[in-house]
């Protein structure tokens, strides 16, 4: 992709790439369509593919936020990091499963994010992949 993903290219991926979830996208049309809470609606979509053993779903939503995170201009970029990528507890099950299927600038971002919050005392427990 050419140009860097702001605000507008956002939107248009996110629709394309996920119709069903265009009634809970069009739900924030009144307040100019926010990132964070465009991102919150595709963490919600992915939790629930967790929830439910849709590995394909997981992969698709994966695939989409590892393309808006390499591409996203720095607002986009820090909208995955703190409403989305913090979010995921690599820690314990399935967080095996889904370390295989994030690509490696997804993993890095979530080390990023999660290494911020343990240093800022924000969380007291790494959200880490677990060593074995």
């Amino acid at each position: 992709m050419s140009t860097m993903i702001g605000h507008s290219e956002f939107l248009e991926i996110l629709r394309a790439e996920f119709p069903d979830l265009r009634q809970e996208f069009e739900s924030w049309a009144e307040d100019d369509y926010p990132d964070h809470l465009l991102m919150m609606e595709l963490h919600v979509f992915f939790k629930e593919g967790v929830a439910n053993d849709d590995w394909a779903r997981v992969d698709h939503c994966l695939s989409v936020l590892d393309r808006i995170f390499k591409g996203g201009d720095h607002a986009i970029r820090n909208v995955v990091y703190v409403s989305f990528l913090e979010l995921i507890d690599l820690s314990k099950p399935p967080g095996d499963r889904l370390k295989q299927l994030m690509s490696p600038e997804l993993l890095h971002g979530h080390a990023e994010i999660d290494e911020y919050l343990i240093q800022s005392g924000t969380r007291k427990q790494s959200y880490g992949p677990a060593t074995t």
